[in-house]
């Protein structure tokens, strides 16, 4: 053979190899990635918490460490209270407070002239206007601003209460 033709060979068999070594690797690459299970399928199923942790145990032989600790309990402060106002009384809110109105003719009040948040309807409920009855309200500051039953109202007036407040009657602090 001649010395151009013996040269070509060797050319197109390293070609030849190149692109068998490719086409191999990328085969065995397809393989390789299916080869990995599907979550949720039958070999490799998706458990349970509760499973886990019984196998734990069961591993641990009951050394596992006591549960973690549940969420600390809400504040007293956070919880919402019913509180009845009779005439001639006043609920002065403490900062952060709500209260919702359930009945009666309400109006607010304002030592410092400004007013009240009412979070339902998106105003601010100026110094002697009503209140509307379940509408939201935020007291943003320590006592300045509180509801009082309206000259109108006779019977007792029913709210509930989220926060830090004080009820003042004529006479003095409840």
């Amino acid at each position: 053979m001649a010395k151009g033709k013996c040269n070509s060979i060797i050319v197109y068999a390293s070609i030849l190899a190149a692109v068998l070594i490719i086409v191999a690797a990328a085969d065995w690459r397809a393989d390789a990635g299916s080869a990995q299970p599907v979550p949720g399928s039958v070999d490799d199923p998706l458990v349970t918490k509760s499973y886990v942790d019984r196998l734990i145990e069961e591993k641990l032989g009951g050394r596992a460490s006591s549960p973690p600790p549940s969420a600390p309990s809400t504040p007293a402060a956070s919880s919402w209270k019913v509180e009845v106002l009779k005439p001639g009384m006043k609920l002065v809110g403490g900062e952060g407070a709500f209260v919702v109105v359930r009945n009666g003719d309400v109006v607010a009040f304002s030592t410092d002239g400004n007013g009240i948040p009412d979070l339902t309807a998106g105003v601010d409920i100026q110094n002697g206007q009503k209140v509307e009855p379940n509408h939201l309200l935020l007291f943003p500051r320590e006592g300045t601003r509180g509801i009082t039953p309206g000259p109108k109202q006779t019977g007792d007036v029913w709210v509930v209460v989220q926060g830090r407040y004080t009820i003042v009657e004529t006479g003095g602090q409840r």
